[in-house]
Formats: C-alpha cells, sequence, structure tokens
C-alpha cells in the first residue's frame, strides 16, 4: 500500500504530489486478523476481538461528514448515526464532529488496560456486524496511523506518528479553510479548536454527551435546523472537493512543509521511500 492511497479521498492527489509512491506496507498489523486478540500475542497489549483497536472516538473534519452524508450508499447506519448527533447538539459543530466532552474526559482518564477492552469506548462508527471500520473511506488522521505493531520497529511506530501528526494537520487546515469558505469569522473557529483532546470540563460537560443547547445554537445561528446543518457539512465536502493540487499546495504547505521535509527524511533513511 502507498502512502497517499491511504489517505482521505480529499488529501490523495496533494499526498501523491509530495511524496510520490513512498511505500507504507505493514504485514503484521491488520484489522482483520488482529494479533492483539490472540492468546500468543506476544508482547502486545490485550485488545477484545469484538474491539479491536476501535475504542475510540474520533474527529471527523466538516468535509468528511459532508461527504458521508452525500453519499448515495453509505456504510450501514452511518447516516443515522451522524443525523443523531445532530439531532442531539452531540458535539456536531461546523469544523466537523467531535467525540462528546464526557467521553473524551473519560477516555483521557482512562486506566491501562481500557482500551481494547472496554465497551463504553467502542467507536460509534463502527460496523458491528462485519467486526470492522464503517466509515473506512472518511477515516480521520488517528484511525489512519495508529498501529500496534510495525514490520519496521520502534523506527516504522515513529514515523506512523508523524505521518498521524502530518494528517492530523492537513485535516485541520482544510476543514477551517472550507469555514473561512462559509464564511464564519476567526474568533468561532478558534473556539472550535478548545473540544479536541479534552481532559477536563464543566459539570454539565462531564455528566451529558450533549453540549449545552444555547451554545450549540450560537455556534449554528446562521444553520439552526437540521436540514440547514446537513446542507453546511455537503457545502464543505463540495468545496473541498473542488481545490486542485496547486490549490491545495498553497493552502496546506506553509502549515505543513516542516513536517513534510521530517517526513521525507524518515522515508529515506527507513527506505521506505518508494519510486517518484
Amino acid at each position: 500500500m502507498q502512502f497517499h492511497q491511504l489517505c482521505s479521498p480529499f488529501l490523495k492527489s496533494y499526498v501523491l504530489d509530495k511524496f510520490g509512491l513512498v511505500s507504507l506496507t505493514e504485514t503484521k498489523a491488520t484489522c482483520e486478523n488482529c494479533l492483539c486478540s490472540k492468546p500468543n500475542r506476544g508482547t502486545l497489549p490485550f485488545y477484545q476481538k469484538d474491539l479491536k483497536c476501535c475504542t475510540f472516538h474520533p474527529f471527523l473534519p466538516n468535509y468528511a461528514v459532508g461527504a458521508l452524508l452525500d453519499n448515495s450508499h453509505p456504510p450501514t447506519n452511518i447516516k443515522a448515526i451522524l443525523h443523531s448527533k445532530i439531532n442531539s447538539c452531540e458535539y456536531a459543530l461546523p469544523l466537523g464532529i467531535f467525540a462528546p466532552l464526557n467521553y473524551q474526559i473519560q477516555f483521557n482518564n482512562r486506566n491501562e488496560n481500557d482500551f481494547g477492552n472496554k465497551l463504553d469506548f467502542l467507536c460509534p462508527y463502527f460496523d458491528d456486524k462485519n467486526k470492522n471500520c464503517g466509515i473506512w473511506l472518511h477515516r480521520g488522521s488517528i484511525c489512519t496511523s495508529y498501529y500496534c505493531i510495525s514490520d519496521h520497529g520502534e523506527s516504522g511506530l515513529k514515523q506512523w506518528e508523524l505521518i498521524g501528526e502530518y494528517l492530523h494537520l492537513c485535516e485541520m487546515v482544510l476543514s477551517q479553510d472550507a469555514l473561512v469558505s462559509m464564511g464564519l469569522p476567526p474568533e468561532m473557529i478558534e473556539h472550535q479548536l478548545e473540544y479536541i483532546n479534552c481532559s477536563s470540563g464543566t459539570e454539565e460537560e462531564t455528566n451529558s454527551s450533549s453540549m449545552n443547547k444555547a451554545l450549540f445554537n450560537e455556534y449554528w445561528k446562521d444553520w439552526l435546523d437540521h436540514d440547514s446543518i446537513s446542507n453546511f457539512y455537503i457545502s464543505s465536502s463540495k468545496y473541498i472537493s473542488t481545490l486542485t493540487v496547486e490549490q491545495l499546495n498553497l493552502l496546506l504547505q506553509e502549515e505543513t512543509q516542516h513536517l513534510e521535509h521530517e517526513l521525507k527524511s524518515s522515508f529515506i533513511q527507513s527506505d521506505m521511500l518508494g519510486p517518484a
């Protein structure tokens, strides 16, 4: 598998242009045959086979939400889950859909063995019937880059962490640019960034999966009804999908070039850099 093939459809052409045909093949870590759920896993952590490493609630950028909502043949129940999050004010904001703060707080204060074992942490987009990711094509940067084991050892795991950091930065820049294109003021964008990776919150935030209704309405004051919010996400997706490689380069290069150089160096040092 090549780097650009692992990326969001919105980033494939950009990553291919930047990195060429970088091979990122991993044979030991497989979603279909999770080593961490086997008795002979060695030094790997133990995960329940029906949960695996999917005990995490990812952030979905607005354009990814829009792509899922606009899909005429979405994965099982995904549209219903997204609509439910919107209707219940479950941290479905213009920037994207966040994990509820009470989930984030519990997850960031979890016990050592909770990951991979605690049903309460199971991703809402998990396809329980097929026991795999229900939004695979549009999964977030953390899910794309998480590996419990690498063919390349510790250096491989560090590269995946760097890849995750790079993809996360790309998705945040794109989701914020979508908001700018829709006319949202910069200060409202900044406020939403505070909902990422929270370890503490108010009593109200820790006791409910939904956010304060008045605050939710303030974020969505120009798109208050359900259909308008859904259309906002879809419009974000359509806007990002129209960006050319040249436009993506102008948008992303300044923010990501330091990580891009670091990634290219790490690929070369590990002989993972394929032909351009």
